[in-house]
């Protein structure tokens, strides 16, 4: 598919009025939200479909309507629901837009509540060009306390849906389960389901139309090191709640959804948290650097969360399994272009949270490029160049970034909420990305917004949309009419950096 400028808005179907339908009569969609915790979402897309998946506040009956044409949806299935609830809709066409309705009821003897109509795409085939988003560090559970990252969020998704995307990775830091700043009390079960639940309902208009993939950051608490945090008060277990929280809101592929499988320890009770899949010319994969990297525990203390535990770069780890897994997918595929989605790299800086202290217990993972051969992102980096996987994209950083190293291609893929101009000025930043004043992709760019990938057999086009709805403090860009403020393809030379030793 090409694409004029400016980019055409993707079908208004979220809008469109609901045609009559069959069995039991039908009402409009208002009384239906009072029977959604979190509404309809799109999840693993396919050559013939996608999960479609919502959260019942209390059960009903569903009636999901679906097919290729939004006036004629030709499939239709009925099933009782009960709290999280999947159906696979399937039986459709490679490279189409599929339509698809969801109705409620409560009982047999109620009329159906219609709601809006959604659409999607299937898998693309090889040959054809589409268009990737990449969000990264939302932090959902933190807009309220920056001015104006709401505001900036919205238009983020805005953009996103106009710019008609296949589906969108979110690169991690969404949900918030471990936060700085939370007391060793508000660490708990409850808390994860909430933050969560907060995700999957902020992020509802993008998710109900373009289907959603995410790598695992720090701050979703699944994290080896948080199997069991110590803490003067007693246990705390931030993975199992974490995972549990996640797996209720949100359904990345298990190691069965697609070939190049993924995950698979358990099959019975799937993690989910690592898988990869083939889109066009292009394979995906994306890793978990959180789930089996343990570190040394220490005595959390509600003031000092960054002690949490002794975590050296070289500690960073995917494990035995999936670094197994990694190199077997990307020998095996066939894909033109490779592409790699971490939280952060696989050992990173040698400094803390803000990169200010060398002597600090927790190194803190963040930076590019320049720490290519750092940890076990050295031996990623080698795999990656024997089996001609280029692309390594990452989030952590909350900025834009664009590097070379090792011949291969680290992006850190910006936020789309606020900035955090504080860490700029410090040692281990100015190693790891240069000066604000420089003003390039290269060293970073500072402003909200999300990365656009183009992707067509001949080339990967890298874009960064900056999307903040007014000017913003703290930004180091100029804003553009079309929005994009950096663009790079792989015909183009890559910006090398000189690696940190």
């Amino acid at each position: 598919m090409k694409w004029s400028s400016p980019p055409p808005l993707r079908l208004l179907a979220s809008l469109a009025l609901v045609l009559t339908g069959c069995g039991g009569g039908q009402e409009p969609a208002s009384g239906a939200l009072d029977l959604l915790e979190c509404s309809e979402a799109i999840f693993r897309p396919s050559e013939q479909g996608a999960t479609l998946h919502w959260v019942g506040s209390e059960p009903f009956l569903a009636r999901v309507r679906w097919g290729l044409d939004g006036e004629d949806l030709e499939f239709s299935a009925e099933l009782a629901s009960d709290g999280a609830t999947e159906f696979e809709l399937s039986r459709c066409t490679p490279s189409s837009r599929i339509f698809v309705e969801l109705a409620l009821r409560r009982s047999r003897t109620d009329p159906y509540l219609v709601r809006p109509l959604r659409t999607f795409r299937t898998r693309a085939a090889a040959g054809t060009e589409f268009r990737v988003g990449l969000i990264a560090d939302t932090h959902v559970n933190a807009l309220a306390l920056h001015p104006g990252a709401r505001e900036n969020l919205d238009s983020t998704v805005a953009r996103c849906l106009a710019d008609d995307l296949d589906f969108v990775v979110f690169l991690g830091d969404e949900a918030g389960v471990h936060f700085y700043g939370d007391s060793t009390e508000n660490m708990n079960a409850k808390t994860a389901v909430a933050r969560w639940r907060l995700w999957r309902q902020t992020y509802t208009p993008l998710l109900e139309q373009v289907p959603g993939f995410m790598a695992l950051g720090n701050h979703e608490g699944e994290a080896g090191y948080y199997a069991e945090l110590k803490t003067p008060s007693g246990p705390l277990f931030l993975q199992r709640w974490g995972t549990a929280a996640r797996l209720r809101y949100l359904l990345n592929p298990t190691g069965e959804t697609y070939s190049e499988g993924g995950e698979s320890v358990d099959p019975g009770e799937p993690l989910q948290n690592y898988f990869a899949w083939t889109w066009g010319d292009a394979l995906f994969i994306v890793l978990d650097v959180q789930r089996y990297t343990t570190g040394q525990p220490l005595l959390a203390q509600p003031d000092a969360p960054a002690s949490e535990v002794r975590l050296a770069v070289e500690d960073w780890t995917l494990g035995a399994e999936q670094l197994a897994w990694l190199e077997k997918t990307l020998k095996e595929s066939k894909a033109r272009h490779k592409l790699l989605f971490a939280h952060h790299l696989v050992g990173g800086w040698d400094y803390d949270l803000e990169g200010l202290d060398r002597e600090a217990p927790y190194k803190y993972g963040r930076g590019g490029a320049r720490y290519a051969r750092a940890g076990q992102q050295a031996l990623i980096c080698d795999l990656m160049v024997r089996h001609g996987a280029r692309f390594f994209f990452y989030g952590h950083d909350h900025i834009f970034a664009h590097q070379a190293a090792e011949s291969v291609e680290f992006i850190c893929c910006g936020r789309p909420s606020f900035l955090q101009p504080r860490w700029w000025r410090a040692p281990g930043w100015r190693e790891a990305y240069g000066r604000f004043k420089d003003k390039s992709a290269r060293s970073f760019l500072a402003t909200v917004g999300y990365t656009r990938l183009t992707l067509s057999p001949e080339r990967v086009v890298i874009e960064y949309i900056r999307t903040a709805p007014r000017p913003l403090r703290g930004e180091n860009v100029s804003p553009t009419s079309d929005g994009v403020v950096y663009r790079w393809d792989s015909t183009q030379a890559s910006p090398e950096v000189e690696l940190v030793r």
